[in-house]
């Protein structure tokens, strides 16, 4: 018996020590796995020696998401009428957010009396879509310029609206609507 104890202990620590091995391995593999999956934000110096965000993060689901946001807010919105105050002001200022800047003065200027009215009138609609509305694709033409394809479902036809998106001020913003 005394022959069997060391070799059991042998077999014991073995054991022991390939298992947290192991586990250790399976540990690092998954925090790889963790960390590379998220969205990544370096940071580079200018010229001029302020630091700024290299966007670099999900692209796509962010420029999607101002999409899905302003067009849910501009839906809402409707009636396309004055909206000085009330939830319909309020949806359309949050859609108008979601414009760049040249875009909102753009909406401000052609219907200086309805944010809804003028919302409308850029992204050319008369009516909303009554039977929903669906991202079908994006494409990323360069580092700056996103492009969303939507499809807008009315009772009697679809319609692809297509959103143009820059980055500004490290946001994905809408500038145009086709």
């Amino acid at each position: 018996m005394n022959k069997a104890l060391p070799i059991i202990l042998a077999i014991l620590i073995s054991a022991a020590v390939f298992g947290g091995v192991g586990y250790w391995l399976g540990t690092q593999k998954a925090e790889k796995a963790a960390s590379t999956a998220t969205a990544t934000v370096t940071t580079t110096a200018k010229t001029s020696g302020t630091a700024t965000a290299d966007v670099t993060a999900d692209w796509k689901s962010d420029a999607e998401n101002t999409v899905t946001v302003f067009t849910e807010n501009l839906l809402a919105s409707a009636p396309y009428a004055p909206t000085s105050d009330g939830v319909n002001g309020t949806k359309a200022n949050i859609a108008l957010g979601k414009l760049t800047a040249a875009a909102q003065a753009t909406v401000e200027k052609n219907s200086p009396n309805s944010i809804s009215g003028g919302l409308a009138l850029f992204c050319g609609i008369q009516d909303t879509p009554d039977k929903g509305t669906t991202i079908t694709s994006s494409m990323k033409s360069d580092d700056n310029t996103v492009t969303v394809l939507s499809k807008w479902t009315y009772s009697g036809e679809v319609v692809t609206k297509t959103f143009t998106l820059i980055l500004e001020n490290n946001q994905w913003k809408i500038s145009q609507v086709k």
